[in-house]
């Protein structure tokens, strides 16, 4: 907390722009309790937020000129919420600010609930945290952390069915059995921690594992449409050079856009897509495994697909209930279905989601990276592309022109397989963790953990098929943004 000096708002227009105010200064830094006409409360104010550095006390001048008009009319006390840089849009447009909220001052003990309410704060009227306050302190400083070798001592290859790892030993995942795992457990020691774990047993009730197969499938599925991904060689998402993609000449990056992104050069190359039926896109499954290094192909993917009514995959959701032992009291968001012939790999990004997945068919294999600190992943916006698909007698081809007007948010720009340490320094730094996920095991992995993931295939089928859910986070985190914390969803202030 501080206190500032009398604050005068002006709003007035500069090179046709919206000028800042002081206080919408001061709301880029915290929630600012704004007094007018009124000296109530003032130093008791100063004295229960002088530990609270998302909490401004400022005295408010003449509103009449500001654009607070409206609301501020009466002597009273006002707060204004924090206002969050808007780090989704790459451009500069101006924004209305947000209108205060006028608070009771019948007493310092009403005032300070009603500011803790808005500001998203946890302190008693005696400048003291909370329960939930001190709950909230305590997970933050007890994140997961853990130990490993860097990258620069470690490198990757892909092969057939397998990811050779030379150098130093990477930490594995910890492996839990439901069987003993409470739910308290579960959520104090992993949710809560932000922290990785294999689960077994979780899901054996699950009728999909006597069930799926391709001839279920077809079955189940017979003519309807299913949007399936197609790839390179396997490879589904990953950074290239722009000036690979034939359109890059006509296509060029705005002058004030290029100046905002860190590797201009690059773009996020995301497959192509086609609506097929299951039994033409397990045609297009490989049934030998395929050596990505000597051998090239067009992959089919069925990933990120939601298991809802408006589509095909709605008839098998029986076969795979939501997981209510441990997830019962966070907020289910999507169920996801994924099909390949296990040769795919997906690109290391992180996902805003606490993910829970169960491996049904295969395995696979994800190399984590904790997101402590961002730098070493550069996180941040990148250009991106979709491949063209042309299509001649059931054999796809993908073209590079494809070039989007929109940015990836979540994916990394550096190869794990081949990391380029003069362009990308600090990747050098970083410390992965293999978590190998096989059929009937679950995988929590926490919200924001970036990972890359190689699938394999079953013996039998040469399938590899798993269910994910995606809840509401518990932790949330201003992103694009390398040097953002995680802080505890407000959604969930009520488990605190």
């Amino acid at each position: 907390m501080r206190l500032s000096p009398t604050v005068l708002s002006i709003w007035h227009s500069v090179s046709g722009l919206l000028a800042t105010s002081q206080i919408e200064k001061d709301r880029t830094k915290g929630c600012v309790v704004g007094l007018w006409k009124t000296e109530a409360f003032y130093s008791d104010l100063g004295l229960v937020y002088a530990d609270e550095p998302a909490v401004i006390i400022d005295e408010i001048d003449d509103p009449s000129f500001s654009p607070y008009q409206k609301t501020v009319n009466k002597p009273g006390i006002y707060v204004f919420e924090m206002k969050l840089e808007n780090r989704k849009c790459l451009m500069d447009l101006p924004v209305a600010p947000t209108q205060p909220k006028k608070v009771s001052t019948k007493s310092l003990e009403d005032l300070v609930g009603e500011i803790n309410e808005i500001c998203k704060t946890f302190r008693k009227k005696d400048g003291f945290l909370n329960f939930k306050g001190i709950h909230k302190q305590n997970i933050l400083e007890n994140l997961y952390h853990f130990d490993g070798p860097t990258m620069d001592e470690i490198k990757f290859s892909r092969g057939k069915n397998f990811w050779k790892t030379e150098g130093a030993q990477i930490p594995k995942c910890e492996k839990r059995s439901a069987k003993k795992l409470s739910y308290e457990e579960f959520r104090h020691s992993y949710v809560e921690r932000n922290k990785p774990v294999i689960i077994t047993d979780a899901a054996e009730h699950w009728k999909a594992f006597s069930l799926w197969s391709k001839k279920y499938f077809l079955e189940k599925l017979d003519a309807a449409k299913i949007h399936v991904k197609l790839g390179e060689s396997g490879v589904f998402e990953g950074p290239e050079v722009r000036n690979l993609w034939h359109d890059a000449a006509k296509n060029k990056l705005p002058e004030k856009l290029t100046e905002k992104l860190q590797f201009p050069d690059l773009v996020m190359a995301r497959p192509g897509h086609v609506q097929l039926e299951i039994n033409k896109i397990f045609d297009l499954f490989q049934t030998t495994l395929k050596d990505p290094v000597e051998e090239s192909w067009t992959s089919a993917y069925i990933e990120y697909t939601p298991m809802k009514s408006s589509n095909a995959f709605a008839i098998l959701k029986p076969d795979v209930p939501e997981i209510k032992k441990y997830f019962h009291e966070l907020e289910l968001h999507h169920q996801n279905i994924w099909i390949g012939d296990g040769q795919t790999l997906g690109k290391m990004h992180f996902d805003e989601f606490e993910n829970g997945l169960i491996m049904i068919k295969g395995s696979k294999q994800f190399l984590l990276y904790d997101p402590r600190d961002n730098r070493n992943l550069y996180e941040g916006h990148i250009p991106e592309a979709k491949f063209e698909i042309e299509e001649e007698y059931g054999e796809y081809k993908l073209i590079r022109n494809g070039l989007q007007e929109s940015t990836s948010m979540v994916m990394a720009p550096v190869n794990v397989l081949d990391p380029d340490y003069v362009k990308f320094p600090l990747f050098k730094n970083s410390k992965p963790m293999n978590c190998t996920v096989g059929p009937g095991e679950m995988l929590f992995l926490p919200s924001y953990w970036w990972h890359e993931v190689q699938s394999f295939p079953d013996l039998d089928e040469h399938l590899n098929i798993a269910v994910n859910f995606w809840y509401e986070p518990f932790f949330s985190k201003e992103f694009p943004c390398a040097t953002c914390p995680l802080d505890i969803n407000p959604k969930y202030f009520d488990l605190l």
